[in-house]
């Protein structure tokens, strides 16, 4: 810790570590700052916070769309699932948890997003790597293409609807200018 508090990284996030509460096991990371006096610059102690796996994961969830079929997993930077809404995921890793072909998984680490079909159900992956340099995770979100295409779907049959009024406007309309017109010579 002390050479990460050197180097500037100031907080360090570690985990996930498994702890032992009444209610069983947790998972658990935790969050560290080292306390510097202001004057010597000399270390004074370390401030430790333990923050369970879930309240992590709520800050994802909290900011997901509400609907079935969409999921996340925070990855650390060995690939190993550390925070998901799924878990069966949890502390595996992401390549083995996630059904992905050797294929999908390499055009998702390069091109950032892939279609892929996990058990079935075709599905829109999406990478982001931490900005951050001081902080080394991925988050993934995974959401069935299904629920992405809701949207999509409705708007298709409002445009065919709004096509099939048109055209009996139209058919009704020519009719109505054909007769007006050709009334003068049938007289």
């Amino acid at each position: 810790y002390d050479k990460l508090a050197s180097d500037g990284y100031g907080v360090t996030v570690t985990g996930p570590y498994m702890l032992e509460e009444k209610t069983g096991t947790v998972p658990s990371f935790f969050v560290s700052k080292a306390i510097i006096d202001l004057d010597s610059r000399r270390l004074c102690g370390y401030l430790v916070f333990v923050i369970r796996e879930k309240s992590f994961s709520t800050i994802f969830e909290n900011n997901m769309p509400r609907r079935e079929g969409a999921s996340f997993c925070v990855l650390d930077e060995t690939g190993m699932v550390v925070s998901s809404t799924n878990d069966e995921q949890f502390r595996r890793n992401f390549f083995e948890a996630s059904g992905l072909t050797v294929q999908e998984y390499a055009a998702l680490e390069q091109d950032k997003s892939v279609k892929a079909k996990i058990n079935g159900t075709e599905v829109l992956l999406a990478m982001a790597n931490s900005t951050s340099g001081k902080v080394h995770c991925t988050v993934v979100s995974c959401t069935q293409l299904n629920v992405l295409m809701t949207g999509q779907s409705m708007i298709n049959r409002f445009i065919i609807g709004a096509g099939i009024v048109a055209c009996v406007f139209a058919l009704l309309a020519s009719l109505v200018i054909s007769s007006s017109i050709s009334r003068p010579i049938h007289a």
